[in-house]
């Protein structure tokens, strides 16, 4: 930490990083609250700095986009744990750290000795986070697993698309993403206890369970009603057909509409907007606090809707979330990436920063801190590591190794 700045959560705490692309995000979360994170790649380097798109369109190992975007705030050594020498510089390093987080294939670190049994004998204290794609274990545990086959497994693909169509799997990787957020959570909660006990815990996260949790209210509609949710701009709320999305002048829009007491006067922003242009057909006098999901009828909700898409026809994206905001009713702009990186909020409490890679003489920009307070900076700090940069650093300066022992464990393949 630079002199004169605040403190971060963790900036005393240090995790060694053996995450696959199933668990980058949950290092980085973890080194983004001020953690030291130190990841562990294979002496070829990790298999997911070979994932495209790349920098320049330059397939290069240091140039992947997606190895940049969640592994920022890390340093970085090479480590073959499948040699005893490489198994013991990782017990070695595990005594000076107070995370692990992994995401190996199920029974892998253990058939190696360096399961969390294994290493919470060398350091009781240790929180170890694992993510796998289906649990450590059960009937689906050695499954072989991509983001997407994941992201159907746990429901959110049905829910992906329109009605016409097959499925489709969201750009990004979900899974991945989602197992490591949860999976930060986990070790964090974990470490609330080691402060209060001194004991250390095991958190396991499933990738799957990982999106299920993202489906909001969709379990509950098949526990009582037995409905599964429907893909497309249509969906059933209750015994009801209703719709979330609308087109307008210049792309597409969110809007709910509510009903009953407390809720039913969330609507009230815009249907006064539509009565003030004429565009209400009359469905601004409902009364939406008295109306419910079960005296709410088809032909009723199928004249709302039409009406408010007739009228965001008439509106941009930009008129229509300028009101939303002034008129306090729920609605937001479907926006892809060039108007993300442009939107007024995110410029405002600037998101988006300039992180300097030395080794292209360049100045790449990155997203920021996903959260900002007065307490610190949780942003980017440090660019993603290169092969092995660290090596000396933490084998030498920090673990205490001879010069002369690192060069023969390089030349042996180990670092």
């Amino acid at each position: 930490m630079a002199s004169g700045q605040t403190p971060l959560p963790l900036d005393r705490y240090r995790v060694l990083d053996v995450t696959t692309e199933h668990g980058y995000l949950c290092g980085r979360l973890l080194g983004d609250l001020g953690a030291d994170v130190i990841k562990i790649e294979p002496p070829s380097g990790d298999p997911g700095r070979r994932f495209g798109p790349f920098h320049g369109d330059d397939p290069h190992p240091e140039k992947s986009i997606g190895w940049w975007a969640y592994n920022t705030n890390k340093r970085g050594i090479t480590l073959d744990l499948q040699t005893a020498d490489g198994q013991e510089l990782f017990r070695q390093l595990t005594l000076t750290v107070d995370f692990v987080v992994e995401s190996q294939a199920p029974g892998y670190l253990e058939g190696l000795g360096l399961g969390y049994a294994d290493l919470a004998r060398l350091q009781p204290s240790l929180v170890m986070a694992s993510i796998t794609p289906y649990g450590a274990d059960g009937p689906r545990a050695g499954f072989a697993a991509t983001d997407m086959t994941i992201v159907a497994a746990g429901g959110l693909m049905h829910l992906t698309g329109n009605e016409d169509r097959a499925p489709l799997h969201v750009a990004l990787p979900q899974a991945q993403a989602q197992a490591g957020v949860q999976a930060a959570l986990g070790a964090l909660v974990a470490h609330h206890h080691r402060r209060m006990t001194g004991r250390g815990q095991h958190v396991q996260v499933s990738m799957q369970s990982a999106i299920v949790n993202t489906l909001i209210d969709i379990q509950q509609h098949w526990d009582i009603d037995r409905k599964l949710g429907e893909r497309g701009l249509s969906t059933s709320w209750g015994p009801l057909k209703t719709r979330i999305l609308y087109p307008c002048k210049d792309g597409y829009v969110t809007w709910r509409w509510f009903v009953d007491r407390g809720r039913g006067r969330r609507n009230k922003g815009l249907l006064e907007w539509m009565r003030e242009e004429g565009a209400d057909d009359g469905v601004a006098d409902w009364d939406f606090e008295a109306l419910t999901l079960y005296t709410m009828t088809q032909d009723q909700v199928d004249t709302l809707q039409a009406a408010v898409e007739r009228f965001f026809a008439t509106k941009t994206r930009e008129e229509i979330y300028r009101e939303a905001r002034a008129r306090r009713f729920l609605s937001f702009p479907v926006q892809g990436p060039p108007e993300v990186f442009r939107d007024e909020q995110i410029q405002s409490r600037d998101f988006f920063r300039e992180v300097e890679h030395g080794e292209l003489n360049e100045r790449i920009v990155y997203p920021g801190a996903f959260v900002k307070t007065t307490a610190g900076d949780y942003g980017v700090r440090r660019r993603p590591p290169l092969i092995g940069e660290h090596n000396e650093e933490v084998f030498l300066e920090e673990l205490g190794l001879t010069r002369d022992e690192l060069i023969t464990l390089r030349e042996a393949g180990i670092v």
